[in-house]
């Protein structure tokens, strides 16, 4: 009996503990998505094409060039072109970098020719947040970020384009374009 009863102990608290490190990473977060306006943003970027999990790999490419040449991101984001749901994973497109601080603009023409920079300008995104703990968040984000951009986007018949990713110290953004092909 005395056995059984610190086996139920030591179950209730694992069980606590385990509640408590899954809403400390958001697991419980409930995800609020709105239809805003964001951009401009410069943004600094190398292509890739297959799986997206090389986009760590290549954002730290991208932040060591710039770094070299004495660049601080403001941020540091990812655009995803290819659904994964109807695209096959070698055909995947994306693209992986940083966007620059207005300060940096002037140092665009210096940057390496590994890099590509082009302008995102202001539009219309679903956009929803999730806090950033650690390297967890990342998948714990977007499989909870997409559904919810998703079910927005079905329940408003909403058209979409690319989806885009940006990683704050805090938090992680996921927007998805909104493509008005409306009369």
């Amino acid at each position: 009996m005395n056995l059984l009863r610190n086996i139920l102990i030591i179950l209730s608290i694992a069980l606590a503990l385990a509640f408590g490190a899954f809403a400390y990473m958001g697991l419980f977060t409930e995800m609020t998505v709105k239809e805003a306006a964001h951009g401009p943003y410069h943004f600094v970027f190398q292509t890739q094409t297959g799986a997206f999990n090389q986009t760590p790999e290549t954002i730290g490419a991208v932040e060591a060039l710039l770094k070299e040449q004495q660049v601080t991101p403001a941020s540091i984001a990812a655009i995803f072109y290819s659904d994964p749901a109807l695209v096959p994973k070698e055909k995947w497109h994306s693209e992986a970098g940083c966007f620059l601080r207005r300060q940096d603009f002037d140092k665009i023409p210096g940057l390496p020719q590994s890099l590509e920079v082009r302008e995102i300008p202001r539009k219309s995104y679903l956009v929803t947040r999730f806090p950033f703990k650690n390297q967890l968040s990342y998948m714990i984000g977007i499989a909870k970020a997409y559904p919810a951009l998703e079910a927005y986007k079905k329940k408003h018949s909403l058209k979409t384009g690319y989806a885009m990713e940006i990683y704050r110290p805090e938090k992680i953004i996921y927007l998805m374009e909104v493509v008005d092909d409306r009369p």
